[in-house]
């Protein structure tokens, strides 16, 4: 019998129980593998998933209702360990074997298992049990880390708990219990603050509830002895209890090293609001004129109870009912006259369950608001360094930038500076005016070079010394270097790094229209031999020239031409370039806040002449949502701090940029902002164009419920958005004339929140930046996107391409090493080098045009990374023109469904991206329908893998240490 697939999906029973006699296991296997495992009792229904080791439904069988965000995306799903603190893809987008066991008509139990190997966590086993009981509402889950390696240290947050389906239209309503008191908060507040953080958590538990509906779930955590701190924040639909263990340190084998997390997800109805939660009950309480209710719900079946509500020795109300799992009940009561607690008691067989609540005497519930400012937390590890790297990669070919920051009151250091201390065969070379000393030292009888790097800073907890970097040819193998961080009277114990050396071809193949791009400092590269030739080696093709805003545009103008010369040497090497302006209304803050260094700049415009433009602050403030002004430029304002933003646009056409890049992230609160009278008063005007059959309300009274005004609410959503759109649409009409006047076409490029989404997006939420309108103003978008995930990257340039259409290019701005956060350099917490080559791959496929590295000193590993960008355009440059000029073909298939397949068709050419990012080895049939004998080539070897004709289109690939193998199939 002939297959048409090369797969065989089964989907196996474990075990002949009903579901409402126990607990019910069903495995579904695809080619030999155990692809997911589902849970069923008579409440509820758990699917886990190979990927991630999530889980992807959580399915409220007594009210018919998914939980869950469901999808295979990285981020869909719950019980995701959280890649923010760990930044380990492995731990969230890689497969884990999936296995039962334990099953009886009682419970049972599913583990997830990965051995992780890279970041911090590299040589543990990350373990997730999921337990489920025939009699319970609850889903009971355990992550395990046990160190099966050398000795392992790292700080453990758990998070991303609970992503939510939309319970309501009406919205939903979190619960928290804080030390002050029950916090409460609606979904629309918690959109507008972006994090609502509760960190005086009184007992280990947050709900949400949908009051019209009474749907909602909770998360309850349960091992707290072994808990640092812990807090809990909400998002639009997501929420979760945030754990923070303190830093902990596992060794292999020792029984006491396995670090656990256990908590339980709880679906809920029946329940206007959240009082008190357990994991064998739940309950609210309301009063109504003399009268009182409490609703209480059961996520366990306790069988026969007595349910009394007591004041003192007094029974107020008495219930005998059985007490199903996922059941609710409502007892009615008259409280009791006076001060003091009421007790809730349920009393059954073998079992007592006691607690208190209070009445207010008015019947009002009083509720705390979420405390939204970010409490400052120690950072544990390394003390005193940033941009630091227990690695160094550097070269004999190129020139490497590398920065390291210095931590500490510099009011109270004297003269602090970083030493680095290097054997020889390393160089090194300082750069600008930092003041620099050098000396030979030995060390065990060799010469070493001590190179000293002065802050050059007094009032100032933060610094960064930056050098140029690379190796002589003579240097053969790893060797270490020295850091210290001194003052005149003290200083930090050194630290070590090890330099490892990369080559780099001599001919490089270069892309011609496809851009790989970092930012840098104009003064950087005046002081770097041949950066040009350096960049060309590496396959970087576009520079950014980042320089201090406030300095080369705002305040001063420079003069015509300043960058001319470092356009010029780039252009030779066939790499293009722009000139950051950094946000629309620079250094808005201290403007606003008349910082005079900075208000002066800002009323000064330069063309024709320098003159002072004056113009009212308090005009161009923000109003927010409850009346207060921000030091923030109102969207709708285009009075002269506006004429200055069109000023600058002709200081960076003067100095010779070629294009032009801003960073959009003007407005961080886009649910709160603006209701001054400018805008009110415009939107009005707005409503009469585009919406005349709506009467005008202020949106001051609408926007506090949005649910009663939907129409007047996306409105007001529009025409902030356009105001938005507006600002840039200002910056093209005056780039265009202005560049013209002078015989220049330049582009505009922007960062954008990486955001993207149907309808009201996040971008749209948190920055007012509407995708879609501020691509007919702007040339290129580059969402940017922080993370060690590869596939995210795709994902979000692929949206992106789909939403700005034909009106501007999409691209990618990536920062996979996040060096600049303590508590990653104080873990050397950072993802492999291959993930620089694997996220420009997938983005380059997805339809992007740039891929952007905002900070190589920030987001790269030294020349290490700067391999991977080489690699990646050796793999790129022989599909360039089939990727731009070819169309996605949907007719290349994979058997393997975990393999994401990227193709683009061009006449008789395929070029394809088969990718997958665990390090299982896979193999997989690729079929790719051809009209004429072709060959398979891997562009990133140059080697011919297969040959497939009409008659059989098909090739075995497999996917070991390379995980993102790139193809071109032609004649």
């Amino acid at each position: 019998m002939r297959r048409t697939r090369a797969t065989l999906t089964m989907v196996i029973f474990v075990g002949t129980l009903a579901a409402q006699a126990g607990v019910r296991v069903q495995e579904t296997r695809e080619a030999g593998v155990l692809k997911q495992i589902v849970l069923e009792n008579a409440v509820l229904r758990v699917r886990i998933i190979r990927k991630g080791g999530r889980v992807i439904s959580l399915f409220d069988k007594t009210r018919n209702v998914e939980l869950a965000v469901s999808g295979n995306a990285p981020f869909d799903g719950v019980c995701k360990t959280r890649e923010w603190t760990w930044h380990n893809s492995e731990t969230h987008s890689v497969n884990y074997a999936l296995k039962v066991v334990g099953k009886s008509p009682e419970k049972a139990t599913v583990e997830a298992v990965r051995n992780l190997k890279t970041a911090a966590l590299a040589g543990c086993r990350l373990t997730k049990r999921y337990t489920l009981g025939a009699g319970v509402a609850r889903l009971d889950v355990a992550d395990i880390v046990q160190c099966l390696d050398e000795r392992t240290s790292f700080q453990l947050n758990a998070h991303n708990l609970f992503s939510l389906k939309t319970f309501s239209d009406e919205g939903t309503v979190f619960y928290a219990p804080s030390k002050r008191g029950m916090v409460r908060f609606s979904s629309t507040e918690a959109s507008r603050n972006r994090s609502n953080l509760v960190y005086d958590m009184a007992a280990p538990w947050m709900a949400a509830v949908a009051g019209d509906t009474g749907l909602g779930a909770a998360v309850l955590v349960r091992n707290l002895k072994s808990l640092d701190a812990m807090f809990a924040w909400a998002g639009t639909n997501s929420f979760t209890i945030e754990p923070i263990f303190s830093e902990t340190a596992l060794r292999p084998v020792a029984e006491a090293d396995i670090c656990e997390f256990a908590y339980s997800l709880i679906p809920l109805h029946g329940l206007s609001a959240v009082d008190y939660l357990s994991e064998n009950l739940v309950y609210n309480v309301e009063k109504q004129d003399k009268n009182a209710s409490l609703t209480a719900y059961f996520p366990v079946s306790l069988g026969e109870v007595s349910i009394k509500i007591m004041k003192d020795e007094n029974c107020l109300s008495e219930r005998i009912l059985h007490a199903k799992a996922g059941s609710c009940v409502k007892i009615a009561f008259a409280p009791a006259e006076g001060k003091g607690p009421h007790t809730l008691v349920i009393s059954g067989t073998g079992r007592e369950i006691r607690s208190t609540f209070d009445i207010h005497p008015d019947g009002k519930r009083s509720f705390i608001s979420p405390d939204t400012k970010i409490k400052k937390r120690e950072v544990t590890g390394l003390n005193g360094y940033y941009y630091y790297y227990d690695d160094l990669w550097l070269s004999p070919d190129v020139w490497t930038y590398v920065t390291f920051g210095l931590k500490g009151d510099f009011s109270k250091k004297k003269n602090l500076r970083l030493a680095l201390e290097v054997p020889s065969g390393v160089q090194v070379r300082h750069l600008g005016k930092v003041r620099y000393e050098n000396e030979l030292v030995k060390k065990n009888g060799e010469t070493w070079a001590k190179h000293l790097f002065y802050a050059g800073r007094t009032k100032t907890y933060f610094s960064a010394v930056g050098m140029l970097l690379r190796t002589d040819r003579s240097l053969k193998g790893p060797v270490e270097a020295r850091l210290t961080t001194a003052w005149d009277d003290g200083g930090l114990s050194p630290e070590t790094t090890t330099i490892r050396a990369v080559s780099f071809p001599e001919k490089m193949p270069q892309l011609k229209r496809l851009r790989i791009g970092l930012s840098c400092r104009p003064s950087i590269l005046r002081d770097w031999p041949d950066f040009a030739g350096d960049m060309r080696r590496t396959g970087v093709n576009f520079l950014e020239l980042w320089d201090w805003p406030a300095a080369t545009i705002l305040t001063n103008h420079l003069g015509n031409g300043v960058y001319s010369d470092l356009v010029e040497t780039m252009r030779a090497e066939g790499i293009d370039a722009s000139m950051e302006s950094s946000t629309p209304f620079e250094s808005a803050h201290r403007v606003l806040s008349k910082k005079k260094f900075y208000y002066d700049g800002a009323q000064t415009l330069f063309h024709p002449e320098r003159k002072a433009n004056p113009f009212d602050v308090e005009e161009a403030k923000i109003v927010t949502l409850a009346g207060e002004r921000m030091n923030n430029v109102c969207p709708s304002y285009r009075g002269p701090y506006y004429d200055k933003v069109l000023d600058m646009v002709k200081s960076v056409v003067d100095y010779g940029a070629p294009n032009i890049q801003y960073d959009e992230e003007t407005y961080g609160q886009g649910a709160i902002i603006c209701f001054c009278g400018r805008c009110k008063r415009e939107f009005k005007d707005h409503l009469a164009q585009k919406h005349p059959d709506l009467a005008y309300v202020d949106p001051m009274v609408f926007e506090k419920t949005p649910g009663e005004y939907p129409r007047l609410d996306e409105a007001w959503w529009q025409f902030k958005t356009d105001q938005v759109a507006g600002v840039y649409q200002g910056i093209r009409n005056t780039l265009n004339e202005y560049a013209d006047g002078k015989g220049k076409t330049m582009k505009i490029y922007v960062y954008v929140a990486a955001s993207i989404g149907e309808g009201r997006y996040g971008a749209i939420r948190q920055r007012l930046t509407d995708y879609a309108k501020l691509a007919k103003h702007v040339d290129c978008l580059l969402p940017m996107v922080y993370t060690a995930n590869a596939e995210m990257v795709g994902d979000i340039v692929a949206k992106t391409k789909t939403t700005v259409a034909d009106e501007a290019d999409a691209g990618v701005a990536l920062a996979p090493n996040r060096s600049y956060e303590l508590h990653r350099v104080a873990a050397q917490d950072f993802p492999s080098l291959e993930t620089t080559r694997h996220q420009i791959l997938e983005a380059f496929f997805a339809g992007g045009r740039l891929v952007h590295f905002w900070a190589p000193y920030a987001t790269l590993k030294g020349a290490g990374s700067f391999r991977e960008i080489a690699e990646a355009v050796r793999a790129m440059a022989p599909i360039e023109d089939v990727l731009l000029e070819g169309l996605i073909d949907k007719t290349v298939k994979s058997s393997n469904s975990e393999v994401r397949i990227r193709a683009f068709r061009d006449a008789d050419q395929v070029a394809i991206l088969a990718s997958e990012y665990s390090d299982d080895l896979l193999s997989m049939i690729i079929t790719c329908p051809v009209k004429r004998h072709s060959k398979v080539l891997d562009t990133h070897s140059g080697e011919i893998i297969a040959e497939i004709t009409p008659e059989s289109p098909r090739f075995t690939l497999k996917l070991d240490t390379n995980r993102a193998r790139v193809l071109l199939i032609e004649p």
